[in-house]
């Protein structure tokens, strides 16, 4: 038996692990464990921590790394925390692997614990690019220190060999996120707009997600200006409401948060959730009329039901775009593309990044493996390149 402990730190990569972990539980040749860590367990994230608890999942550890009060050095001070706090947790259960997805710092802390104390790491979504985020570097830094990847497109999978990653190790899986969108439990938009108290869930409604840009020197909040202009002007014309998601926990996060939340408190079509779950989002998702934002659902999950993303900012250049995604920076072109949406027929939509059957490969793969203790010494791969001397 191989036992795997998956690290989850946010509502994001919960919704993308949980599809193949959820596949890893059904095999006996596998043990599944989470720790949870991250925002799951600030006050006021309370959803997400109970949709874990209540997910059927065994829980390893929780491991809370943060502050309250969102100093300046919250993000370093958390990352030190994470290390210690999952690098005990990690000593005690003893695990043959740890799964890790994306590019979040508190999952890099993860991988430096996992690395000295000599546990191969499993990383998902390696090798994609978003140039307005420090998350490009930090997905980086978690290629080189990871053993097996599972990258989400083809194009990430040439990168990964291009950082020097042993081939045999890589396997081009696709999204999990696809695989969720298939197996996720079908619920009316009415139900949903009843339970959070959403008013006329006849009307079109579009889905909102702006995250800081942790790049730029204002953190995104000139366009997240643009977004709330634009969306203010659009409801006096039109009926429809806009449902905001919680931001991410990054420096900024504070800024985006508040204006975000004065906005939804003054505008009686917006309304605010810190969290909506997987299975709610999915399932406005796939009735909404688009995702406005800068989240990678835009890119994911989104082309894949065949749903206009308009996407604002740089946050996520140098993803796979494909014809259901629209790059819009200022007010005039939110608006435009906001009054378009409704027209767009994206049937002809292919999603980049699979199949919705991530997971079973997953398993597969990792069933094809040998003993840890062969994978943990890491071979690099030198390609042709030009001399610089």
């Amino acid at each position: 038996m191989i036992k795997i402990i998956a690290v989850t730190t946010d509502r994001a990569d919960f919704g993308l692990l949980s599809p193949p972990m959820r596949v890893l539980t059904e095999d006996p040749y596998f043990e599944v464990q989470f720790i949870i860590t991250g925002s799951h367990l600030l006050t006021g994230k309370e959803t997400s921590l109970q949709t874990i608890r209540s997910s059927g999942f065994a829980i390893c550890a929780e491991v809370p790394i943060f502050q309250e009060n969102y100093s300046s050095t919250f993000a370093s001070d958390g990352f030190s925390e994470a290390i210690k706090g999952i690098s005990k947790a990690l000593s005690k259960s003893k695990p043959d692997f740890i799964m890790l997805l994306g590019d979040r710092y508190e999952t890099l802390a993860s991988a430096i614990a996992a690395t000295l104390l000599n546990i191969p790491i499993i990383h998902l979504c390696g090798g994609d690019i978003t140039q307005g985020a420090m998350d490009d570097s930090i997905r980086h830094a978690l290629t080189k220190l990871s053993h097996i990847h599972f990258p989400s497109n083809l194009q990430a999978a040439k990168r990964l060999e291009q950082m020097g990653e042993d081939p045999e190790r890589i396997l081009m899986v696709g999204s999990s996120g696809l695989d969720y969108i298939n197996e996720c439990e079908k619920i009316k938009t009415e139900e949903i707009f009843e339970i959070l108290s959403i008013d006329n869930p006849e009307l079109p409604f579009f889905l909102v997600t702006f995250h800081p840009v942790t790049l730029e020197t204002d953190f995104g909040v000139a366009h997240l200006d643009q977004v709330l202009s634009a969306l203010k002007e659009y409801a006096k014309n039109n009926r429809c409401n806009f449902i905001f998601t919680g931001v991410n926990l990054d420096p900024g996060s504070s800024v985006i948060d508040e204006k975000i939340k004065s906005f939804c408190a003054s505008e009686k079509s917006c309304y605010f959730f810190e969290s909506l779950g997987s299975s709610y989002y999915i399932n406005l998702l796939k009735k909404c009329q688009a995702v406005l934002g800068n989240s990678s659902s835009g890119f994911y999950e989104a082309p894949f039901l065949k749903k206009p993303t308009l996407n604002v900012g740089g946050r996520q250049k140098g993803r796979l775009m494909c014809d259901s995604i629209f790059n819009v920076d200022t007010k005039e072109s939110i608006l435009k593309a906001l009054g378009e949406s409704s027209k767009m027929v994206l049937d002809h939509v292919i999603s980049p990044y699979g199949d919705g059957k991530t997971s079973q490969k997953i398993r597969e793969f990792l069933k094809k493996q040998p003993a840890p203790k062969e994978i943990i010494i890491k071979k690099f791969k030198d390609i042709p390149c030009k001399n610089h001397l």
